[in-house]
């Protein structure tokens, strides 16, 4: 399996959208696809996915939610999907080889925008966690951040925000996949600024973390939507990649709020032995300097 994509696409029936995300989808040639926000009319879905080509294979939630908020699709001739739970948050699925072998499992997100309605997802993923045995990754968009160098304009973060999420990911070893590009993956213009935020990710437990180590996940510029389009895709150049060392500027410590992201990343728990932990915390700061 070389790709793995998700989009929050805010809406499809939009012909022009829906040909650029259409064009998207065929030149990136993913295994397997997450599209939610797709505001598609359960009368109107074959006339949209026929535009996709004949390549895909697709699950909804149509039956969880009116307008299924989530779409999955993939390439069957790579790997096959089998449905394990669906609710109007989430779909969870066994990801395998056409040999059978278990690949991953692998849980489509798309939280609603209130915490209260958030609050069953966590759980939801938390009574998946149970019964996992093996690599397993969520990927979508959680509509939350993690913390609060997550979101520059508008308000400032409160702990009440994200304290539930980082205490499911605690509880079921799940922990956030770094990423290249751009750290935020939603922005919207208001009269008072821009808001950016990150709420859009990838987590996975440890099993999968290990698997996909070779695993790059890239957050795109913004497009036709105003999320960006996350990317899992394989390293095929590793051996072949230059390392360029991180620089670290003087001056980055004197930028307003320096201290408080270092502090609020460094208390972010990570499980792992004591130099792991270490590595992985400075490595997780790299983004956020820059």
């Amino acid at each position: 399996m070389n790709m793995i994509i998700s989009w929050n696409v805010r809406g499809l029936n939009n012909a022009g959208k829906c040909n650029e995300i259409t064009t998207r989808l065929k030149k990136l040639d993913p295994d397997i696809a997450i599209l939610v926000e797709t505001r598609v009319k359960l009368n109107k879905v074959n006339s949209i996915r026929n535009k996709f080509g004949n390549s895909f294979s697709y699950i909804d939630n149509y039956s969880k939610h009116l307008n299924g908020r989530i779409w999955i699709l993939w390439n069957n001739n790579r790997v096959n999907l089998v449905v394990e739970d669906c609710t109007d948050q989430l779909i969870h699925v066994r990801v395998q080889s056409n040999s059978g072998d278990l690949v991953m499992w692998c849980t489509a997100i798309y939280a609603h925008n209130q915490i209260i309605h958030r609050r069953q997802l966590w759980r939801d993923i938390a009574q998946i966690h149970g019964g996992i045995d093996g690599p397993w990754m969520c990927m979508g968009d959680f509509n939350n951040v993690v913390c609060a160098m997550d979101r520059i304009g508008g308000r400032s973060v409160q702990e009440n925000e994200y304290i539930e999420l980082t205490d499911m990911m605690k509880d079921a070893d799940l922990h956030e996949k770094e990423s290249q590009g751009d750290h935020f993956t939603w922005s919207k213009k208001h009269s008072l600024g821009t808001i950016y935020t990150r709420i859009d990710r990838v987590i996975g437990n440890m099993d999968w973390h290990q698997k996909f180590v070779n695993y790059i996940l890239y957050i795109m510029e913004l497009g036709v939507s105003d999320h960006s389009l996350l990317f899992l895709k394989k390293n095929l150049q590793q051996r072949n990649m230059r390392n360029y060392p991180f620089k670290f500027p003087n001056a980055v410590v004197t930028t307003e709020g320096f201290l408080q992201a270092i502090e609020e990343n460094w208390n972010t728990p990570m499980e792992g032995n004591v130099m792991y932990v270490a590595w992985k915390k400075i490595r997780r700061l790299q983004p956020i300097i820059k």
